[in-house]
């Protein structure tokens, strides 16, 4: 078994998991928690997809950190943890738990489209001569 395989075949079990438990959750939270946290189950399919956006950002990051960007993901990671804190703190008293739901969902989907924006911008970079005719290639060159 390649790593490649290995690796869909561990994707694929994490996500059966979280499927399950996003699914069954409420009965694990009821049965741990003897009905004490039975408001809060209902938001465990948020906190799976909270999970999951992290999750399925992973690659984009470390096409990001290879290419030699870090320092600009891992900045945009602290202003968004920093500004994620701040609405954390507002939502909470405006919203309650679904305003927090909706800040950590945002702030997930935020970070993924600037990881994906990076990685396309230093894919351009590197590959913005591939369309010119090759002349105009070796004539840069000279």
């Amino acid at each position: 078994m390649s790593k490649a395989s290995a690796y869909q075949l561990k994707r694929g079990c994490h996500a059966s998991f979280g499927h399950s438990f996003a699914f069954v959750g409420t009965q694990i939270v009821d049965l741990i928690g003897n009905g004490k946290f039975t408001d809060a189950a209902p938001y465990i399919p948020a906190l799976f997809l909270i999970a999951l956006i992290q999750t399925a950002e992973q690659p984009a990051n470390a096409v990001v950190c290879a290419l030699g960007r870090a320092a600009s993901a891992t900045w945009a990671r602290i202003i968004l943890a920093v500004a994620g804190f701040i609405s954390l703190y507002l939502a909470v008293g405006l919203f309650g738990i679904k305003g927090v739901t909706a800040i950590c969902i945002i702030e997930a989907v935020v970070y993924r489209l600037y990881l994906r924006i990076l990685a396309s911008r230093e894919h351009w970079e590197r590959h913005r001569h591939f369309g010119l005719p090759r002349q105009d290639i070796s004539a840069e060159g000279q």
